[in-house]
Formats: C-alpha cells, sequence, structure tokens
C-alpha cells in the first residue's frame, strides 16, 4: 500500500481539474499543497497579499475559461483574500457591503447598487483603455515611424541576401549578412524607448 500526504492529494485533485497554476500566499501549514504541485508539474506562484493572489486566481479564469485557484492560510487569510479585511468587520444597517463579502452569521439583506459594468475591475479596464487612447505625442510619432521604417529594413535585408547571394553565389556568407543587418537596424529598442520612458517617469513619481 502506498501512502499519500494531504498536500500530494490535493494537488491531484487539482490536476485531474485541469489545474495547472494556483496564485498564493506561503503559509507553512499549506507547504505540503506545493510539494505536491511540483510533483504535478503544477506552477505554484507566491504574492505578498491574500487579495492579490485572489484577483490573480480571477483573473486567470476569465482569461483562460479554466479553473483559478487561489490558495490561502486558513482564518483571517481566507476573509482577507475575499474582502481585503485581515480580520471580520462588523457590519451595520447601511453600511455598504462588497462583491464577496461573506456573511459571519444571521440574516443580511442586502440591496444591489452597482453592475459588473460599474465595478472596480470594469473601471480600471475603462481607464486603461482611456489611457491608450490618448497617447502622448512621442508615442504618437514613434508608432507613426515604425510602421514606415520596420518595412523598409526587412526589405533592406531581403535585397542584401538576394543580390548579394545572386552576384556572389554564396547564399549562406549573404544570408548571414542579411541577417547582420537586421540585427543592427532593428528598430526594437528606437520603438520601445517611449514606453521604456513612460513606465521610468511614473515609478519615480
Amino acid at each position: 500500500m502506498t501512502y499519500a500526504h494531504g498536500g500530494e492529494i490535493v494537488a491531484r485533485s487539482l490536476a485531474a481539474q485541469g489545474v495547472s497554476t494556483i496564485y498564493t500566499l506561503c503559509g507553512g501549514h499549506v507547504a505540503p499543497v506545493y510539494d505536491g504541485c511540483l510533483n504535478h508539474d503544477i506552477a505554484v506562484i507566491d504574492f505578498r497579499h491574500e487579495q492579490a493572489a485572489a484577483h490573480a486566481a480571477d483573473a486567470h479564469a476569465r482569461l483562460t475559461r479554466n479553473v483559478g485557484v487561489a490558495l490561502v492560510t486558513a482564518g483571517p487569510g481566507v476573509t482577507d483574500a475575499v474582502t481585503g479585511e485581515s480580520i471580520p468587520v462588523d457590519k451595520a444597517a447601511g453600511d455598504p457591503v462588497i462583491a464577496g463579502t461573506t456573511n459571519g452569521h444571521g440574516a443580511l439583506v442586502a440591496e444591489a447598487t452597482a453592475t459588473a459594468a460599474t465595478n472596480t475591475l470594469a473601471r480600471v479596464v475603462d481607464l486603461v483603455s482611456e489611457a491608450q487612447e490618448q497617447k502622448g505625442r512621442g508615442q504618437q510619432f514613434m508608432e507613426r515611424f515604425a510602421r514606415i521604417y520596420s518595412p523598409a529594413v526587412l526589405a533592406l535585408g531581403a535585397a542584401v541576401l538576394l543580390i548579394g547571394g545572386a552576384v556572389s553565389g554564396d547564399w549562406s556568407e549573404w544570408a548571414l549578412r542579411a541577417a547582420t543587418v537586421l540585427v543592427a537596424a532593428a528598430p526594437c529598442a528606437l520603438v520601445i524607448s517611449i514606453p521604456v520612458t513612460y513606465v521610468a517617469a511614473m515609478g519615480r513619481a
């Protein structure tokens, strides 16, 4: 008879459901699950906050249409993953409750005041979309420049290969030279410079 610890059994169940990644905040009493996941090629991504792990698992499920798994520690960790509160918070009549709130005891009558189109995630998506539409002049110029420059570099590389190979007959040598032209003239560093500049500026801010 073979024996398996609890973490191995959990990992087997996850693998049977097609889970390829779990999102977690590392805790000692769930470490056996990590060991089991490694045995079944399930990636373990660690976060610094339970709520971040829960959001990542939710995003994973929405984007891949597969099971999203957040593995958090017992007690306050579970509450924190769902509500963002490290300990249960008392609510009185008239207090707002966010989506995913767990009712600890008693009856609860709640009124929905927002829809999925107006929740925090939807607002983040709208803000990102709006920011992408309102690009700076530098970024707009680089995108227009790349639309012309990139095909020109590809055409130049092809010309080096075809003309040089046809004239000399040494196709391997001119293929290497064409690749050198493509690498040297590649617009990657130039085109990416504007977004990197924006990110660096936001980081300093």
